[in-house]
């Protein structure tokens, strides 16, 4: 798993940083609430757990998940990579 460090968290959002070695990948996630990845440094690969599917973010891109999507997330490349994550939670 990554280190997390939430920013700012209360019963409407949650925002924060997400630091992944290179190669690592975090548990998968079960997306029960929208999320947004910016990819601040390094390559950031989003895998759609049991799809077969992933999305590749690099510096300054944004990927963007519906709540229900399923996830891991990993540092794709030789470096680690640190992502600006905010979810939207369900009330």
């Amino acid at each position: 798993m990554g280190d997390y460090d939430y920013g700012h968290c209360d019963e409407q959002i949650r925002v924060g940083q997400i630091r992944l070695p290179a190669g690592r990948e975090s548990e998968s996630v079960s997306g029960d609430d929208e999320a947004t990845f910016d990819a601040g440094a390094g390559s950031l690969s989003v895998n759609l757990t049991g799809t077969g599917r992933s999305l590749l973010a690099g510096p300054s891109d944004v990927v963007f998940l519906p709540p229900g999507t399923a996830h891991t997330l990993q540092a794709a490349g030789d470096e680690p990579v640190v992502t600006l994550f905010a979810q939207a939670l369900r009330a």
